[in-house]
C-alpha cells in the first residue's frame, strides 16, 4: 500500500525520473514483496544503475525463483552494470540453492578476473556454491578457512551423501581448526543424526550444556532432532526442559523446538505424546506449520483422532495436495470414507495424486464399485494415472468383482 501510494505521487510529481527517487520506490515495493510490481517499475526506470539491478536480484534471492535471479545477472552483465558485493551474494546463493555448478565457477572467474576485494562473507559465498554443489575437492584446497568456511565444507558433505567424510573433517576441525561455534555444533548434531551416532550427540550435548548455548534454537531443535532419530524419544523433551525456570518442567515456547518435537514423537510411533504437545502448542497459540500439521495428521490416522481437520480449517489452512492427501490417508485409515470424500471435494487442486489417493481408500475398504464410479470420473476429468494410480485401479475393479474389465483397462 506504501509502496503503491509513494509510486502514484512520484510518478505525479515527476520525481521518478530521479534515480534515487526510482530505487527508493523498487526498494519500497520489494519490501513489500510485490516482485511483480518491482520487476515492472525496474523496466521503465530511466537510470537501470547497480544499485536498482541489486535491490531487485536481492528482492526475487530473498521471496521469488532464484532462476529468476540467475536471468537477471546474465541481463545485468550484458548491459555492463558491474555487480557489487551484494550482488554477488544474491548470485552465489541462488547457484547453491539450484546446484547451478557451472555458473557459480562463472561468476567466482569473474571475481578473479576482475580483482574484487574478496572478503570472508564473499570467500564462504563462493565456498558454499562449491560444496553445496558437490566439488568438495576445490573447496578443500581453498586457502584460508575461517569457522564459516569449516561449517560450509562439513556441511556440503552431509548434503552429497559423505557423512563419513564430513564426520572426518569435523574430528580434523576439532584438532587443527577454529573453535567451534554454534553452527558447527548444530551440524555435527545432524551428523550424529543421520549416522545413529548416539554416543557422539551425547557428547555434544554435554558439551553445548557446558559452554551454556544449549538454549540456541538451532542447537535445541538439532538436539530433539539427534534423541529422536537415534530413537532415544525419552530424552527429546529433555533440551525444552532447559527453557524452563525449573527442570523439572517443560517449557513449550519455541514453535520450531516443538515442531521438532511432534515430528520425531510421530515418526517413532508415540502419538499420544505428540498430541500432548500439539494441544499445547495449539493451547499457546503458537505458530503451526504445515509440516507439522502433516505430521500429526498422520498420528490421527493411527489413533482415529477427527479433530486435526477441524483445526485446520479453523486456522485456516489451504488444503493444498499435500494437506488434503494426508486428511484422506488419515479417514481412509479411520474407515470413514465418505470424510474422506468431503475433504476431495474441498480441495482445489483435484490431480492424480488425490484421485489416487481416494480411489485406493474405497478399494482398501471392500466398496469396490464406489472406487471404480471414482475411476470412471477420473477418466472423464481426463486426469492421467501414474503407476501407482494403475494400481489402485487394478484393486478397485478387483474388490469390485470385475476382474474383465480390469484386464481390459490394463491392456
Amino acid at each position: 500500500m506504501v509502496a503503491g501510494t509513494f509510486h502514484a505521487t512520484a510518478i505525479k510529481n515527476g520525481s521518478v525520473q530521479n534515480a534515487s527517487v526510482g530505487n527508493y520506490v523498487l526498494a519500497l515495493y520489494a519490501k513489500a514483496r510485490k516482485l511483480g510490481d518491482a520487476r515492472k517499475l525496474f523496466g521503465v526506470l530511466p537510470v537501470q544503475d547497480v544499485r536498482g539491478w541489486t535491490i531487485l536480484l536481492s528482492s526475487f534471492a530473498r521471496d521469488g525463483p532464484c532462476g529468476m535471479v540467475l536471468d537477471l545477472f546474465r541481463a545485468m552483465v550484458i548491459e555492463g552494470v558491474c555487480p557489487n558485493h551484494f550482488t554477488l551474494l544474491s548470485v552465489l546463493k541462488c547457484c547453491s540453492g539450484l546446484n547451478e555448478l557451472k555458473l557459480g565457477k562463472g561468476v567466482h572467474g569473474w571475481i578473479i578476473r576482475n580483482q574484487i576485494h574478496v572478503d570472508a562473507v564473499l570467500a564462504n559465498s563462493v565456498l558454499d556454491v562449491y560444496a553445496k554443489c558437490g566439488d568438495v575437492v576445490v573447496a578443500e584446497r581453498m586457502p584460508s578457512k575461517d569457522v564459516a568456511s569449516w561449517n560450509t565444507i562439513i556441511d556440503g558433505l552431509m548434503q552429497n551423501g559423505l557423512e563419513r567424510s564430513a564426520l572426518e573433517l569435523l574430528y580434523k576441525m576439532k584438532e587443527i581448526g577454529p573453535v567451534f561455534n554454534e553452527v558447527t555444533f548444530s551440524v555435527a548434531l545432524g551428523l550424529a543424526s543421520i549416522l545413529s551416532l548416539l554416543d557422539v550427540g551425547r557428547q555434544v550435548h554435554g558439551i553445548v550444556i557446558r559452554l551454556g548455548i544449549n538454549s540456541n534454537e538451532f542447537i535445541r531443535t538439532s538436539l530433539i532432532d539427534m534423541y529422536c532419530k537415534c530413537g532415544e524419544t525419552e530424552k527429546a523433551s529433555i533440551p525444552l526442559m532447559f527453557m524452563s525456570t525449573e527442570n523439572s518442567e517443560i517449557a513449550y515456547t519455541d514453535a520450531y523446538a516443538c515442531s521438532s518435537l511432534v515430528s520425531g514423537y510421530v515418526k517413532n510411533g508415540n502419538y499420544e505424546n505428540a498430541f500432548e504437545v500439539f494441544n499445547t502448542m495449539v493451547q499457546k497459540c503458537m505458530k503451526v506449520d504445515k509440516f507439522t500439521i502433516t505430521s500429526i495428521i498422520s498420528a490421527s490416522a493411527n489413533l482415529c483422532y477427527g479433530k486435526i481437520h477441524a483445526y485446520i480449517l479453523k486456522v485456516g489452512y489451504y488444503l493444498d495436495v499435500h494437506l488434503s492427501s494426508s486428511l484422506i490417508d488419515m479417514y481412509s485409515k479411520c474407515g470413514s470414507l465418505d470424510d474422506a470424500l468431503s475433504v476431495f471435494k474441498q480441495s482445489q487442486d483435484s490431480n492424480v495424486v488425490l484421485w489416487t489417493s481416494l480411489i485406493f481408500s474405497f478399494a482398501l475398504h471392500a466398496r469396490g464399485k464406489e472406487a471404480v464410479r471414482l475411476v470412471e470420473c477420473m477418466i472423464n476429468e481426463e486426469i492421467i494415472p501414474h503407476e501407482i494410480t494403475i494400481v489402485g485401479i487394478l484393486t478397485a475393479y478387483s474388490h469390485a468383482g470385475l476382474l474383465e474389465e480390469g484386464r481390459e483397462y490394463y491392456a
